[in-house]
């Protein structure tokens, strides 16, 4: 995962947020899950000023650190600066764990904010990191909002005559998919109410939408085609 800064300070100055980006599966999405996510960070080593001992020895100094400064521009004018100078702070760079609660029917590109876990400066308090889900692609399923769409191949003989199909959802339980009539190439059969959970209403779902493929037959014998013709005269 991949962040940017924060502060770890005494107040005063906020530092930047960090954005990452967390890759969570469809299922996750469906059922809601805690997945955890590792983030490299800069912290500040507490009480290490001006020490050389072994507790330390991670830490390195901190970047330079800004302060206010008053010039005198000409005499009675006094004008408030920037100055960047040497921090006598230090810090190291340390792998945390996060764990994103993600809840039933949230979306790619849904925020979670872990306030004040960015990288931490002296004299600052550090930003937030912000991740924002990103959904792994599903061998079956592709989701649109709240609903979900599918493939499913039949043969000729099924398309002309109905069939029944079982489907595994997300969470497992079965979907029976029944036709009982002639289908058309790229027909698409709605199933109300096994699309995803509705965010903050997981009650509520989408629907599924299952699009039919035709399986041709590679070949035919003599004896088939002379019924096909018998039954489909021109």
């Amino acid at each position: 995962v991949r962040r940017r800064p924060r502060g770890g300070g005494r107040g005063g100055k906020r530092g930047p947020d960090a954005r990452v980006e967390l890759a969570v599966t469809l299922e996750d999405m469906y059922l809601g899950n805690e997945v955890s996510a590792q983030i490299a960070r800069r912290v500040v080593c507490r009480k290490c000023s001006g020490r050389t001992d072994g507790k330390c020895a991670a830490c390195g100094r901190c970047p330079n650190e800004v302060r206010m400064v008053q010039r005198e521009m000409r005499p009675g004018m006094l004008v408030q600066q920037q100055e960047e100078v040497p921090s006598k702070e230090k810090c190291k760079n340390e792998e945390t764990t996060l764990s994103a609660h993600v809840e039933r029917g949230m979306d790619a590109g849904a925020e979670i904010k872990f306030p004040r876990k960015s990288e931490q400066l002296p004299g600052q308090i550090p930003g937030d990191v912000i991740m924002t889900l990103k959904q792994k692609p599903h061998a079956r399923f592709t989701r649109k909002d709240k609903d979900l769409h599918m493939d499913m191949v039949i043969s000729l003989r099924e398309a002309l005559l109905g069939f029944t199909k079982v489907v595994d959802h997300l969470d497992g339980h079965k979907v029976h998919v029944e036709v009982d009539k002639i289908t058309k190439p790229n027909e698409v059969k709605r199933i109300k109410g096994e699309g995803m959970p509705v965010h903050n209403f997981p009650s509520e779902h989408g629907d599924l939408y299952v699009k039919f493929m035709f399986k041709m037959p590679h070949d035919l014998t003599a004896d088939q085609k002379r019924l096909v013709t018998e039954l489909f005269p021109v």
